[in-house]
């Protein structure tokens, strides 16, 4: 199991379509400026230690299909933004201490498969 938090210099890999780091202990929060590695396709951090909140900047990775955050310790709202993931396929959220009204705006995903958002405190 990998350990500790994740580097500021993983935004570094452009090229990067894949980034899977599920199952381990990692701790800290999300890595802000992922939106800079815009060829991702498929994040998967779902059973970490991650903390704080789910970075807006998230919801300008225009090629991504799959967002994975579940069993972590993620607090805060789901980015109001999410609409922007307009290839978005497959969202898990289950298993975090979320909050706030569920955005409107997952109506608007037109690609959307699988969503997974209990084991929050979300309402609406």
């Amino acid at each position: 199991m990998l350990t500790g938090t994740i580097s500021n210099a993983l935004i570094n890999l452009h090229d990067l379509n894949y980034l899977i780091l599920e199952n381990n202990l990692f701790t800290g929060t999300l890595v802000n400026g992922m939106d800079q590695i815009s060829r991702l396709q498929y994040i998967d951090f779902g059973d970490n230690i991650f903390t704080g909140t789910i970075p807006p900047d998230i919801t300008n990775l225009s090629e991504l299909e799959y967002l994975h955050l579940y069993r972590n310790y993620l607090t805060g709202t789901i980015p109001t933004h999410i609409n922007r993931l307009k290839k978005l396929e497959n969202l898990k959220l289950f298993s975090n201490k979320l909050t706030g009204a569920i955005p409107l705006s997952l109506g608007e995903l037109p690609n959307i498969e699988l969503l997974l958002l209990q084991s929050n405190k979300l309402s609406g």
